[in-house]
């Protein structure tokens, strides 16, 4: 502190102008949202989602028509991430599938009939979403007079001939990756949801009985890493 006696340092003076101009100017105001505007970006752009996209909250999930490895790990993995529900049918589940099932210790996708008297619901009310496929062809029996509930495909599979799409607006993601567990192992990574180890064991099997083994021709980078 300055006494009576004591002079201000003229240097101080102009400091303490300057100081005053910048606190007053509109150029720290602008400097100050702009650099909390950035921050706010930078945040949404790193913190991972808490919760997947609820679109497909209470979804039937349900791979093709007859199973294979990659269809069967890819409706359990998505039913899971999107709070939704795991179904098959009578088809037999092939000798892979068992073993993928009993070696990774997770049980089956319910039963269509099963689960739809448990909830006393209907096919033509509820909501489908395909995984691993995308064409009529391959629908599931009990799927295929109720086209229009299908609001979502989970495919890596080509767009060819009749698409089981309803004629309302559908989310779609088909990528050209090996296999759609690949798909599914990435939404996880995305969402930031944590992924069981009996669930990714079976996306690890889905990814390598499609990709045979990850030497296929259909094989990506995406494969590999997912």
């Amino acid at each position: 502190y300055l006494n009576k006696n004591q002079e201000r340092d003229p240097r101080d003076n102009r400091k303490m102008i300057l100081w005053r101009n910048f606190i007053r100017s509109p150029t720290l105001y602008i400097a100050i949202s702009v650099i909390l505007l950035l921050l706010h970006l930078h945040h949404e752009c790193t913190t991972p989602l808490t919760h997947p996209p609820s679109d497909l909250a209470d979804c039937i999930f349900t791979g093709h028509h007859p199973p294979d490895s990659d269809s069967i790990a890819s409706s359990i993995a998505a039913a899971l991430l999107y709070d939704g529900h795991a179904v098959h049918d009578d088809t037999p589940l092939s000798p892979e599938i068992n073993f993928l099932l009993s070696e990774f210790g997770h049980s089956p996708p319910e039963h269509i009939e099963t689960w739809l008297t448990s909830r006393n619901q209907k096919i033509s009310t509820s909501d489908v979403c395909l995984v691993d496929f995308n064409q009529v062809s391959q629908l599931p029996p009990w799927l295929r007079a109720n086209t229009d509930r299908v609001k979502s495909i989970i495919d890596h599979h080509a767009i060819q001939g009749q698409v089981a799409a309803s004629s309302t607006p559908s989310l779609v993601d088909i990528r050209p990756w090996g296999s759609c567990s690949s798909i599914i192992a990435w939404k996880f990574f995305e969402s930031g949801k944590l992924l069981p180890s009996s669930v990714a064991g079976l996306l690890l099997g889905g990814i390598i009985s499609d990709t045979l083994g990850l030497t296929g021709p259909t094989t990506t980078r995406a494969d590999k890493v997912g």
